[in-house]
């Protein structure tokens, strides 16, 4: 039957989902359903996230998904509980993984790959090259482009060295605020692995008060939060798992594991502030977990943002006795101590930062740093010199701020090195 426009009275035919004449929208197409999935990588992180209730690796923590990045260092810790730090296949070239493992390549894949395009206000896509193939799937960032699915098959693989963690730090690094908001997610987070996981608890506990820590360091207003859970915590007896009786640890997803303790490879960020009440529970941690690398870390940047710099640099002294071939860990070490004051020390660290991983141009210009503030200037400025007649060097020096770099600039710098510095650097 013909419609008749009800605004210009203009008759269309049966059916029209517009006026010919007008243009007025006589049949409105029916809205999606509400909270309709734009990728089936998002559809899929959903199911992932009600299904989680029933995921006896995270359960086992007591890991909530709840689209949080705490969550995602929880599926860190969960994963390093369950396989270990080293991960299935570390330095191999090729490896295939598992079929139990592909599909939970995919499912955390999909999640992570959803918390991060949340983050960013992100969109997933296929990569043109790969069509199809899930593993090449991404996220669109602005410029940037996350393969989160390839990522989770390398975190399985080469175990922590590849966290997922890192790749959200890294993301967010320029975002403050965005950064800021994680800490409700680790008092979250910390209060769940102490009530309901089903670990043993000399496994779970290190953990959360690691979280609580993490907490305040990223939102101090939480620290009387997160130190009032933390004193919970650290007082608690051992108690047994909570998992049923007769009920094997591999039948709730966790087994044995040579270094138990979760061991990621990036350490929080130093609050501008430090959060004292943040410090025990840290400290419990440590204690608790004398091989947790993250706790060290967290201490670590805790006590530099408390400007208790020479328990800084001694708490780095601690990651790289656990991590000796880490060269990142040798030169926060290192660069602690110069600001310790403890120069030959910070010599001797980032000189070892640089035999793991030669040529790194921060490093080189912290050393540079550590040895004018020494006395010894004129090598100071002879390996300035020659740091800086490197064009690649430059180029990577100047895509960060002179402020970044304590100590440039300073009024005991020697006048030729602040010189050349500063007409290199720009």
């Amino acid at each position: 039957m013909p419609t008749n426009c009800p605004s210009c009275g203009h008759e269309n035919d049966d059916g029209a989902a517009a006026c010919r004449f007008c243009q007025l929208i006589l049949k409105k197409e029916a809205p999606k359903p509400a909270g309709a999935a734009r990728s089936p990588f998002e559809a899929m992180a959903r199911q992932v996230v009600e299904r989680s209730g029933q995921d006896l690796l995270l359960m086992g923590l007591g890991i909530e998904l709840d689209y949080s990045p705490a969550s995602v260092r929880g599926i860190d810790a969960a994963l390093d509980a369950m396989y270990g730090s080293g991960g299935d296949a570390p330095g191999q070239e090729y490896w295939t993984p598992s079929q139990g493992k592909q599909g939970l390549i995919l499912a955390y894949g999909a999640y992570f790959g959803e918390v991060c395009r949340r983050m960013l206000d992100g969109a997933w896509e296929e990569d043109p090259e790969h069509p199809k193939d899930p593993l090449w799937v991404r996220i669109a960032c602005g410029d940037s482009r996350i393969f989160p699915i390839a990522r989770v098959f390398k975190r399985l693989k080469n175990g922590s060295e590849d966290a997922l963690f890192v790749v959200m730090e890294s993301l967010a690094q320029d975002l403050p605020d965005v950064r800021r908001s994680w800490g409700r997610g680790y008092l979250k987070q910390a209060g769940l692995i102490y009530s309901r996981g089903a670990m043993p608890a000399e496994q779970r506990l290190p953990v959360a008060l690691e979280f609580c820590g993490l907490a305040a360091a990223f939102d101090p207003a939480l620290a009387g939060e997160a130190s009032a859970l933390a004193g919970r915590i650290a007082a608690a007896p051992p108690r047994p798992s909570q998992a049923e009786p007769g009920l094997a640890r591999s039948q709730v997803g966790v087994a044995p594991a040579a270094n138990p303790s979760p061991s990621f490879l990036s350490a929080p960020p130093a609050p501008e502030t430090g959060s004292p009440e943040a410090l025990a529970p840290l400290m419990r941690a440590c204690e608790l977990a004398p091989e947790n690398l993250a706790c060290w870390k967290a201490l670590a940047a805790l006590m530099q943002g408390l400007k208790k710099l020479s328990e800084s640099a001694d708490c780095w002294k601690r990651v790289t006795e656990l991590a000796p071939q880490d060269p990142e860990a040798w030169r926060q070490r290192g660069w602690t101590c110069c600001l310790a004051g403890r120069l030959q020390e910070a010599e001797d660290s980032l000189t070892r930062s640089l035999e793991l991983a030669p040529g790194v141009p921060e490093v080189l210009l912290e050393k540079i740093v550590v040895k004018d503030r020494a006395g010894d200037r004129v090598q100071a400025l002879i390996i300035a010199a020659a740091v800086l007649a490197i064009p690649e060097n430059l180029a990577t020096l100047r895509t960060r701020k002179l402020q970044d770099y304590a100590y440039l600039f300073s009024p005991d710098m020697s006048p030729e090195l602040k010189t050349l510095l500063a007409e290199r650097l720009g």
